[in-house]
């Protein structure tokens, strides 16, 4: 491969990762937060799978686009052995 292909290769990563980060959050914002310190009653199952449905996405936007501004995997992604290899267990 060249030079000019690689680039584009990754310019083709770079904007698929894009997108992916902008549908998780599109689909984090359908789903309602639920700040539990506003209700009286907690929350019921179905409420908190909501909102752990909507944090998870939101997580992943910001995982992916912490990847494409850094270049590195966010210490929440990495495994313990990754961890363990970069000593920042």
């Amino acid at each position: 491969m060249n030079a000019k292909t690689m680039s584009q290769g990754e310019a083709n990563v770079r904007s698929a990762l894009t997108a992916l980060a902008d549908r998780y959050e599109e689909i984090a914002e359908r789903a309602p937060k639920h700040p539990e310190y506003l209700y009286i009653d907690p929350l019921t199952p179905a409420e908190r799978a909501e909102h752990d449905r909507g944090a998870a996405y939101r997580r992943a936007a910001d995982d992916i686009r912490e990847v494409l501004r850094s270049g590195h995997i966010p210490h929440t992604l990495m495994t313990d052995a990754e961890l363990d290899q970069h000593g920042a267990r």
